[in-house]
């Protein structure tokens, strides 16, 4: 390969990233990269210059310690982060305007953030409707989907960006994503669309679906989250594991006393979640947010014994490694080790060999990991 270097960038980017190192930066974000290259001749007429300033700015963050997020990609800068192991995560939204676009539809370009080995980035959103004094549409601006928001952003694996005016922020909804002290519960990978979602768009129908999951020792789990569907729609345990022998209870989350069972004959059934509805009727000098009705599956995996782990169920990733130190079932008996600050309580589920049902106990934590021992009867105990 042909070695090019460019001196002025390098020295441009150890400099500006040194200087940000001594604020306390930890991460550089590189916005407007379409227009950086789009809007001056310099770029699009020099087939090295896009390249020398790329490979600059990862040095630069690498010889200081820092990682970097790009913002607003073109495809080439997706392919170019390969390039740079500074680049951590990419925004993989449009910009968030509250109500404005459904900017949370990044299942199928997380695809190609996750195959190189980034992060994906859902744009700052509002936790809460409406925020008196804000600057959007005249002050009209409101955001209907803040749970919605908030899900699609927690299943990317990546950051978590909530902007609230000052106390306005949904603490409740916060709170569904982490622990305590605020640590992110988040699956192993980011959710991306599962192959079922591209046969489906081919054949004319655009339901928004994405999957991702925590697997904990022989304990699996997948969350489901689908959007804006017309439709039934059926998902089979070939798109949810390859191993045609596995059980799973499925439940629908904040609902885990409601499960059912998915197996090689019984396919996980999701009911249309009904078309999106505007917020203002009639809309509001043009103006027209929509609400999108979602909903978030959590599909567990049943062991050969009979056992199953819920997880933290009012946590919208119940499974997290965050949490979940280490599970495992030792002379019939489920040995959990958890995560957590002292005084912490965890919600957990699980169903035993005995129930065929969710058993959910509320367990008290003493501060890093806490051990704990549950039955078939459903107790658990502090061990």
């Amino acid at each position: 390969m042909f070695n090019h270097s460019n001196p002025e960038a390098n020295t441009f980017f150890d400099d500006l990233l040194k200087m940000a190192k001594s604020w306390n930066c930890t991460v550089y974000e590189q916005d407007w990269l379409v227009n950086q290259y789009l809007d001056m001749n310099y770029t699009r007429e020099n087939l090295w210059a896009t390249q020398d300033w790329h490979v600059a700015m990862g040095r630069g963050a690498k010889k200081n310690n820092m990682k970097i997020q790009y913002c607003m990609p073109l495809l080439s800068d997706f392919l170019q982060s390969a390039q740079s192991t500074a680049v951590s995560q990419i925004r993989v939204s449009d910009d968030n305007m509250p109500g404005r676009l459904p900017q949370w539809r990044i299942g199928k370009i997380s695809l190609i953030a996750y195959a190189l080995g980034m992060a994906p980035f859902k744009d700052v959103f509002w936790t809460t409707t409406v925020q008196e004094g804000n600057p959007y549409w005249h002050g009209a601006g409101v955001e209907p989907n803040p749970e919605l928001n908030t899900i699609v952003s927690l299943l990317t694996a990546g950051p978590v960006g909530f902007g609230d005016k000052l106390g306005h922020t949904n603490k409740s909804l916060i709170m569904m994503t982490c622990t305590k002290n605020g640590t992110l519960l988040q699956p192993d990978h980011p959710a991306v669309s599962p192959d079922f979602v591209f046969r489906s768009f081919f054949a004319g129908n655009m339901p928004e679906v994405v999957m991702t999951g925590n697997t904990i020792g022989d304990f699996a789990t997948k969350y489901i989250l689908v959007t804006d569907s017309t439709e039934i729609i059926s998902i089979p345990l070939s798109d949810i594991t390859t191993n045609n022998n596995s059980r799973f209870i499925a439940w629908q989350y904040n609902h885990p006393e409601k499960i059912v069972i998915v197996d090689q004959k019984s396919a996980l059934k999701i009911n249309s979640t009904g078309g999106k509805s505007s917020y203002y009727n009639p809309p509001k000098n043009g103006y027209n947010p929509q609400y999108y009705p979602h909903v978030l599956y959590t599909v567990s995996k049943i062991q050969s014994d009979g056992w199953s782990v819920l997880g933290e169920v009012n946590k919208f990733v119940s499974f997290s490694h965050r949490r979940f130190f280490d599970v495992q079932v030792t002379n019939g008996e489920l040995n959990v080790k958890l995560n957590g600050v002292k005084g912490e309580t965890v919600v957990f589920g699980f169903v035993t060999p005995l129930s065929g049902k969710p058993f959910i106990v509320s367990l008290q934590l003493e501060g890093g990991v806490t051990s704990f021992r549950c039955v078939a009867q459903g107790l658990c105990h502090q061990k």
